[in-house]
Order: structure tokens, then sequence, then C-alpha cells
């Protein structure tokens, strides 16, 4: 019998092998008008003076040995810890027929790939400075699908001005998560998001996994064309739930309970 080499279907069973990802070459992204709605109001300026350029030395450092202590722990723990090769991102402009832009990072994982049973599924993401950013996972996916994993990249959204809400109010980007006196009439309480219908796009950090049952987060980088398309590729065999919080800037599930 084979035994394959990824197989997971929730979020607690015991760990054995995971991908950590890097800081290394993170780049802070332009504070255009849907970067605007992850971003706290009063770092804006930050991301105005910084946005393209590669982040103070002093804060990648911390997140470094953040991460580095991590695959310490897990190592300890008996866990195979993996790591994506770093890119520089501020010194590769990359250019589509729709835009142009510098990529961010590769921190965070979780926000790229999704382990569906002994499925790895590539998120299309929606914010144009992630585009390429799966490219760093591409050894360690090949490594893993010739070990016999299936692997699904799921198609790639054009991210022209379609698919942004370019009118979408300043005023309801004022707001972030855990804020008390939220109004009902900011926009995600109201099912306005900064992305919309356009075509299919979604960030694998807005599903959890409960077996057979997936939850699954309308975002500001996740509609609902992206959440049809998971359910319709996994099939009978999985339920892919929509869920909605109070959340006055949804951007992952992960980030939002």
């Amino acid at each position: 019998m084979n035994i394959p080499s990824i197989c997971s279907y929730n979020e607690w069973d015991p760990l054995e092998e995971i991908i950590v990802g890097t800081i290394d070459g993170v780049t802070a992204p332009v504070l255009t008008h849907d970067i605007k709605t992850f971003i706290r109001k009063d770092y804006w300026s930050f991301y105005r003076e910084h946005g393209g350029k590669p982040y103070p030395t002093e804060l990648v450092k911390k997140a470094a040995k953040a991460l580095d202590n991590l695959q310490e722990v897990l190592e300890g723990e008996g866990v195979i810890v993996r790591r994506p090769e770093a890119v520089d991102y501020a010194h590769h402009i990359f250019k589509t027929p729709y835009f142009t832009s510098a990529g961010f990072f590769n921190a965070d994982v979780r926000d790229v790939l999704l382990v569906v049973g002994e499925e790895i599924i590539e998120a299309p993401m929606s914010q144009r400075c992630r585009y390429f950013e799966f490219l760093r996972y591409r050894p360690l996916i090949q490594e893993y699908f010739q070990q016999g994993a299936g692997w699904t990249a799921a198609p790639k959204p054009k991210m022209s001005d379609a698919l942004y809400d370019w009118d979408y109010p300043e005023e309801d980007m004022a707001f972030f998560r855990g804020e008390s006196g939220v109004p009902d009439s900011v926009g995600p309480l109201n099912g306005r998001f900064i992305t919309t219908e356009s075509e299919p796009c979604f960030d694998a950090a807005d599903f959890t996994r409960f077996g057979r049952d997936i939850l699954a987060q309308r975002s500001h980088v996740t509609n609902d064309l992206g959440i049809q398309w998971m359910q319709r590729h996994l099939g009978s065999e999985y339920r892919v739930h929509t869920v909605k919080f109070r959340d006055p800037a949804p951007i992952h599930m992960d980030a939002t309970w």
C-alpha cells in the first residue's frame, strides 16, 4: 500500500511535517486602494514612505528571529520543518498585461497553500503584490507531488482593475478588527468588500478544515466565486460552509476569530 506524502483533514491532528516561511527579502507593499483595507490607518504614512522598498532592517531581524525560533520549537517536538528559498522582492518588479508591481514576502505559507486530504491546493490570491508568491514554494510542492501528493493550482485571476471596488469608501477603512463602536454601515458588515465578483479569487487562509466540513469566509481577499470554485473542485465528498463574522476588515479567517 502506498503511503501518501501528505495527508491532513483538520487543524488539530498531530503534526509531522510543515513548511515555515521566511521573512528574508520582504518588501513593504505600495499603499494602493486595496492594500489600505488590511493596514491600520495609523500605519499608512509608513507605507507611503516605504512602499516598494525593503522593510527596515531591525524589523526584519526581529521577524526572522521569531520564525527561526518557531522552527527550533517544532523540530524539538520531532516535526520536520521545510523552508522556502528567499527572494529580494524589492528588486524583482514584475509586469503582466494588467498591472505592474513589486512582490511582498514568503512568510505566511498559510495564505498561499491549503492541504485538503492528500492534495495541495495553490490559492490564486487577490493582491497584486502577492501574485507570484507561489513560485517560492514550487520546488517543495514538486517534491511532494513526486512522492504521490495531489497538486492543484486554482485559476489565477487577471487582477485587472475590474477585480477591485475603486469606489470603496476610505472612511470604512478606518475601522479594524477587535475595535468597539463599529457602525453597521461599514462595508463588510453590509456585504461590500474591496474585491468584486468579476472572477474567482481567494487566499487559503480564508478556509478552515473540520474533516469533510470546511468553513469559508467572504472577505476582502476571498470572493463568493472563489468559494464556489473550492466547493466545485472538492466535489460532493466535502461540504464548504460560508460563515460571516462581525469584522469590519475581514482578511483571513485565522485573523478574524
